[in-house]
């Protein structure tokens, strides 16, 4: 039930994606050209996706881990900000799977604003207080000394504690840039992607942090599949991709993701459209999708997702 706007990693390709929660979604337009061919050596800090590095192309979590762990000692200490939610419980259980299939010493915290909701999420995930792999902390995102002491010794944090509708400051990229530790988020709102770019670009880079916003399925994924795409057409070849999305039945909605949807339906939903940036009112230009056998023909709407500019 989102829209996004994307400027590649690789190509600086512009894409628009539209889901719809319980439905599906179509990539509303996209004016990509090839890549021209780039530098071999990414911007640290750059919070927008733009280097042609191979490990750049690789999933955003694992390339901010593969970094840390240079000058990380084992274990690897990750930080997932909300991982009691339903977002964030799947990423501290992908971490903690990747890190046993690869023999990888890895520590996972989890930070949150409820204890008792982090027993839960044992529970969920069949792991025993007992195990050593993973432990939590009070966090609270409007509170910056709780975030300072949350990030003490982490080699990454990942940002998935929604809604980021309606917030206006990214506390979380701030902290994690002030305390020197790489950075991703599955931000899926404009203006709060814009800011932190605008805000947070130079002092990241500054202290050498790589960030990573709005890395999610869409954007994010999505971004890096049309980029992968438009990789082998010639340099300047222009093409329109469609991408559509089919997002029910994973279940386990919590309160996070049911706000963020009645936020998004509150809001103009940024495309492009002939390569000119506009703004439609959410929820508009209904189209029938076709998702395949094992789903039938969906509905897909718009509704807005960042633009992450390059």
């Amino acid at each position: 039930l989102n829209l996004s706007v994307i400027d590649c990693c690789a190509c600086g390709a512009k894409c628009a994606s539209a889901t719809e929660a319980g439905a599906g979604s179509r990539l509303e337009r996209a004016d990509t050209r090839g890549a021209p061919g780039a530098a071999d050596t990414p911007a640290l800090g750059r919070t927008a996706d733009r280097s042609t590095r191979p490990w750049r192309r690789m999933p955003a979590l694992l390339s901010l881990l593969a970094l840390a762990a240079a000058a990380a000692a084992a274990p690897w200490r990750a930080l997932v900000v909300g991982g009691n939610g339903r977002v964030g419980g799947s990423t501290v259980r992908w971490l903690l799977k990747r890190a046993r299939d690869e023999s990888r010493p890895l520590h996972v915290v989890v930070g949150g604003r409820s204890r008792a909701n982090f027993e839960r999420l044992l529970a969920r995930l069949g792991i025993a207080p007992s195990d050593g792999c993973i432990s939590f902390v009070m966090c609270d995102l409007e509170d910056p000394a709780s975030l300072d002491a949350a990030l003490a010794g982490a080699d990454v944090c990942v940002h998935t504690a929604g809604p980021f509708q309606s917030v206006e400051r990214p506390t979380c990229l701030e902290a994690a840039v002030r305390n020197r530790v790489a950075y991703c988020d599955v931000c899926d709102n404009t203006a709060l992607a814009q800011a932190g770019r605008t805000a947070f670009d130079e002092p990241a880079m500054a202290a050498q942090v790589p960030a990573v916003l709005a890395c999610g399925i869409w954007p994010g994924v999505s971004a890096l599949m049309v980029s992968s795409a438009a990789l082998q057409l010639p340099p300047g070849e222009p093409i329109d991709a469609e991408l559509s999305f089919f997002t029910a039945g994973t279940g386990n909605a919590g309160n996070a993701i049911v706000a963020a949807t009645f936020h998004l339906l509150a809001e103009p939903a940024y495309c492009m459209r002939d390569g000119v940036a506009t703004e439609l009112p959410p929820w508009t230009e209904k189209r029938r999708v076709t998702f395949g056998a094992g789903v039938g023909e969906r509905s897909i709407y718009l509704l807005d997702n960042p633009h992450t500019e390059g």
